[in-house]
């Protein structure tokens, strides 16, 4: 993928040819003749690079400076904010200078160009007062709720004001979490699995989530609005979803 103003653009075979890129257009054709080979009659639909931009899910992601990420499945709702940035990594023996971060279908993603609201928006997606909420609008496997999707936007969760402290005050917690965390790493990433990584990680931030928390939650409907919505929202929805239990049991 090449850069375009602020979207991206992928390569095609043709394209890459013409720009010089001859080892790269070798691996797109490759890549084609297996499409066409696995995919048999479906592969007149659609070609190898087209399924890989499949509704513009990586051509139309933007170049901000920031996004914040979380999980569409996990059985508990976290985030994290990647900076725009060239980072450097070894790869038997090779530097590669990696130019970008795309998301792709397992996660979803907010861009922004504000620092600010990316750690506020971190710090709430950390939450548990938020992963309480959606508990009860979650799918349920074998090991327990799983999906998230988009049911953490069917909450009223304030947009970001840079005015209100306790956004700021959020978006604090969210970036001296991500520093933690991002020494704690450094030591080196232990061998586990990434459920199991993501208890480890919170278990570090437990005094931050903690934090989060006590800052998202509110006594008068003056002082923190936005978050009094939620503290009414949490009680309808335990009410309805349970009230939906009896009606289908």
């Amino acid at each position: 993928m090449i850069q375009e103003g602020e979207k991206y653009s992928i390569i095609k075979e043709n394209e890459a040819d013409k720009k010089g890129f001859t080892k790269l257009s070798k691996w797109l054709q490759n890549v084609q003749k297996l499409w066409t080979e696995k995919r048999g009659e479906k592969a007149e639909s659609m070609n190898a690079v087209g399924w890989l931009d499949y509704r513009h899910k990586l051509s139309e992601q933007k170049q901000t400076k920031y996004k914040v990420l979380y999980p569409a499945s996990a059985t508990y709702l976290c985030g994290c904010v990647v900076e725009k940035k060239i980072i450097r990594i070894d790869i038997k023996g090779q530097e590669i200078e990696l130019q970008d971060f795309l998301s792709d279908y397992t996660e979803y993603y907010f861009e922004t160009y504000k620092k600010a609201e990316a750690y506020y928006l971190c710090s709430i997606l950390n939450s548990s007062t938020v992963d309480k909420l959606i508990k009860p609008m979650q799918a349920r496997g074998l090991f327990g709720p799983r999906h998230i999707v988009k049911k953490v936007w069917e909450l009223p969760i304030p947009e970001f004001d840079s005015s209100n402290h306790d956004h700021l005050a959020l978006a604090k917690l969210g970036e001296e979490g991500t520093k933690k965390i991002s020494e704690f790493l450094s030591q080196g990433i232990p061998k586990k699995s990434i459920g199991n990584l993501r208890k480890i990680i919170k278990a570090e931030l437990q005094n931050e989530i903690k934090d989060a928390s006590s800052t998202m939650k509110c006594n008068t409907w003056e002082s923190r609005k936005g978050d009094a919505i939620l503290s009414v929202y949490a009680k309808e929805l335990q009410t309805y979803y349970h009230g939906r239990k009896r009606t289908h049991s």
